[in-house]
């Protein structure tokens, strides 16, 4: 299920920016454990990046606007630590999310009958200006799943 919010990170925050995250909801009696994918449309009425990449331009925008200023000599740079749960790529049509495996064979456990309504932990930005329909594919793989990976359509209506 389609989740969108305002990021709780105060540094991101500020900006009239929104995160776009999924609820996944295991109604089963057993735990399970899962690996997520989620593949988003590319529009030119929307742009989606990561929130390290967020910050990091900000911090470049930031950075070139303290260059330009005759009353400020030197630049900040502070370090933005990844977030090693979250890789993203892409390709002309999709950006693609996916949640990292690190040192357990799955990326995430869903106690039984459990709700986690922050997949991506509010980690994909959304830059829009004006509200959208945005086209998205998710893949839950699991070993309990007998008949193969879950896919499902799915639409953000920002």
């Amino acid at each position: 299920m389609p989740v969108i919010g305002k990021p709780s990170n105060k540094e991101i925050n500020k900006w009239d920016v929104k995160y776009l995250d999924l609820k996944i909801t295991n109604k089963s009696n057993k735990s399970i454990d899962i690996d997520v994918e989620i593949l988003l449309k590319k529009s030119q009425d929307y742009e989606i990046l990561l929130e390290d990449d967020f910050l990091r331009e900000i911090q470049r925008q930031e950075n070139l606007q303290k260059k330009s200023s005759p009353f400020l000599s030197s630049v900040y740079l502070n370090p933005i630590v990844s977030n090693m749960y979250i890789t993203s790529r892409e390709n002309e049509t999709e950006f693609i999310v996916e949640r990292n495996q690190l040192k357990q064979k799955f990326a995430l456990t869903l106690p039984q009958n459990s709700v986690n309504d922050n997949v991506f932990l509010e980690s994909i930005i959304l830059l829009e200006r004006k509200s959208n329909l945005i086209e998205a594919q998710v893949l839950v793989r699991s070993d309990d799943f007998t008949k193969g990976a879950l896919i499902k359509n799915i639409t953000f209506e920002t």
